[in-house]
């Protein structure tokens, strides 16, 4: 059985730049990978064959609990995938308890890189990927046990943003590397340096260079607008994925009272990761309490 390096994140913070950057230095030449191979690098919990194993059931036939249920027998057929190393592991899911079961299943050899992005920039960002107001984004951010889902029958359970953070971040069954968006963004070759030692890989000074330069997001952008990739269910190979990319996006996309509530509600999880609030007089508990629920 394989260790699992678990790159964990809330969606649209960051982890596909992540995997774009390790896909190219650990791939160690040929010409520079597309989106197409960056979306098939490692694993993630959408396999449709090792879900119909598990539960001998179709997208058709699943649900979310039914899902929820086999995910221990679907990481292992993760783990039993053939080959040497650790396998890497995308995943936007809650790190918590749902219907009674843990969402993972830690072993001492595992590792864990968690990236976090500034959430007012991840508002910006979700509010344009998953096609919902920015209000409403905000809403599903600050949503105890918030999940997304689409007509393909896919299901993600992330929770609020505070909540997928503080489940990941405290984590003590295995190892933990904290990665901020922003120094991916300021600082690719550092940051990718840091994350393959810590998940134990050895790539030369020559495969980092150039997988900074093959997973710059101008590069991506035009092999996504080129040739689209494998998104997952319910969006189309061309749909818009790579749209920005920037740092601090927030200050011009959003409108200062949204801003100054998101700030409110986030401000001592924002405190500890060093980002910028918004004006935030007026903040509560950082942990909402209410909303759609599916935490037990």
């Amino acid at each position: 059985m394989r260790p699992i390096v678990y790159l964990a994140s809330y969606p649209r913070s960051g982890n596909t730049f992540l995997r774009a950057l390790l896909a190219n230095a650990l791939a160690e030449s040929g010409p520079p990978l597309g989106p197409r191979e960056i979306a098939h690098f490692g694993a993630g919990e959408k396999h449709e064959a090792l879900w119909r194993a598990c539960t001998g059931l179709d997208w058709l036939g699943r649900t979310i609990e039914i899902e929820w249920r086999a995910r221990q027998a679907y990481l292992e057929g993760v783990r039993s995938r053939p080959g040497e190393g650790p396998i890497f592991l995308k995943t936007h899911t809650l790190n918590g308890v749902v219907f009674d079961r843990p969402a993972f299943f830690f072993e001492p050899v595992d590792r864990i890189v968690y990236i976090v992005r500034h959430p007012l920039d991840v508002l910006v960002s979700a509010s344009h990927f998953f096609r919902i107001a920015q209000p409403a984004m905000a809403d599903r951010m600050l949503t105890s046990g918030a999940f997304n889902t689409s007509a393909e029958r896919y299901f993600e359970i992330t929770g609020s943003w505070t909540e997928h953070i503080g489940g990941w971040v405290t984590e003590t069954r295995c190892p933990i590397l904290i990665v901020r968006f922003e120094d991916l963004c300021a600082q690719p070759g550092q940051e990718l340096r840091r994350v393959l030692a810590f998940s134990g890989e050895r790539v030369s000074e020559d495969s980092l260079a150039r997988a900074v330069a093959s997973a710059a997001f101008e590069t991506l952008q035009a092999a996504h607008a080129k040739d689209g990739f494998d998104q997952g269910p319910g969006r189309a190979p061309h749909d818009t994925f790579f749209r920005s990319g920037r740092v601090g996006q927030w200050r011009e996309a959003l409108p200062p009272d949204l801003s100054a509530r998101m700030s409110a509600e986030l401000g001592p999880f924002m405190d500890t990761f060093g980002y910028e609030k918004a004006d935030a007089a007026g903040a509560r508990d950082a942990w909402p309490q209410d909303g759609l629920s599916l935490m037990g």
